[in-house]
């Protein structure tokens, strides 16, 4: 089997590339000239060079292949602007269609697409499926929202399997970006704000789980034409991860509880705001329900097909600031 991987030196693609290498050495890697691959020169991977948004470098890069893992993807779940809706709309939903026609001219097997439970919009307080209705609003959430849209056009035309893989928010070693690094250096400083009680839950994946279960789609004879939630099976509050971030750092942060009323007070004086500056607002009223909208996934079905399971959250949480420390993020 010849597998493709697209988005190999991102923070996912790194760990994905990793685990699918113990299972075939027949990996392809199609990458910017500017992408540094110096953490995936020892696989001895065959690089290509190219674009999403470049379509000759597509059809060159899928040639020959069986299965294309797709894994490019901007966003910012705090960016409400519609400047930063045409930016993720040209690379998540172009981005996906370029590809699939390439796959489509040479005949692949089929693509593991890399969606985001943003696709499905915040829907608190209700056990989400897969099937569950979707309601994006933000200009993030809609463009994965419309990549998804895209991927069902091509699976009523039956060409080729696609399985999307809707991860919560992934985080782990070498995320040079993540909520958990801001998180954990708000705890360094010994004081951190809780909009609300912290009680709500949120979705969270280990990446090292992440990417075990989705290696697993290459040892079935046909690939699954299906979408698989991937969050905690045992879900985790966000009080209960500042706690764990705490003791991992070994200091006596302080909480400071702000009601969600004052905060969304707040968060509307900065709207208003915002449109006599011309300036976006630091927060708005829309990040403040999802900040503390309690969030629930029934992952049953990637738990069945795909074997996933968490580990130890303490000690994911403990490598992941280790690794921080080590690379000084902190």
């Amino acid at each position: 089997m010849k597998i493709l991987v697209i988005g190999a030196t991102g923070f996912i693609g790194r760990h994905l590339v990793r685990e699918l290498a113990k299972k075939t050495k027949n990996i392809r890697c199609l990458v910017r000239k500017k992408s540094d691959i110096k953490a995936l020169e020892k696989l001895k991977l065959d690089f290509y060079w190219g674009d999403i948004l470049n379509k000759a470098s597509l059809i060159r890069s899928t040639k020959n292949i069986d299965i294309v893992f797709h894994l490019v993807g901007i966003g910012s779940i705090a960016d409400f602007s519609q400047h930063g809706f045409l930016k993720y709309k040209k690379i998540n939903v172009n981005g996906i269609k370029n590809l699939l026609e390439a796959c489509q001219k040479n005949k692949v097997k089929g693509v593991v697409y890399f969606s985001s439970l943003a696709a499905q919009g915040v829907i608190p307080d209700k056990v989400v499926t897969e099937k569950t209705r979707s309601c994006p609003q933000t200009p993030y959430e809609k463009s994965k929202y419309l990549s998804e849209l895209i991927v069902e056009k091509y699976r009523k035309k039956n060409i080729f399997p696609i399985s999307i893989i809707r991860p919560a928010m992934v985080y782990g070693p070498e995320a040079e970006v993540s909520d958990i690094l801001f998180l954990a250096k708000l705890v360094q400083k010994q004081l951190c704000p809780i909009i609300g009680d912290g009680k709500n839950i949120l979705p969270l994946v280990y990446v090292k789980d992440l990417v075990r279960a989705v290696a697993k789609l290459v040892d079935k004879s046909e690939l699954p034409n299906k979408t698989y939630n991937i969050t905690r099976e045992n879900p985790v509050k966000y009080k209960e991860l500042l706690e764990c971030l705490k003791k991992v750092k070994e200091n006596h942060c302080m909480f400071i509880h702000i009601p969600k009323g004052v905060a969304k007070a707040g968060a509307y004086l900065l709207k208003f705001a915002s449109l006599l500056t011309q300036k976006p607002p630091m927060i708005t009223p829309l990040r403040i329900d999802s900040i503390t909208a309690n969030r629930l996934y029934d992952v049953s079905l990637a738990q069945k097909e795909l074997d996933f399971c968490s580990s130890n959250f303490p000690y994911t949480i403990k490598e992941t600031i280790n690794w921080y420390k080590k690379n000084q993020c902190l």
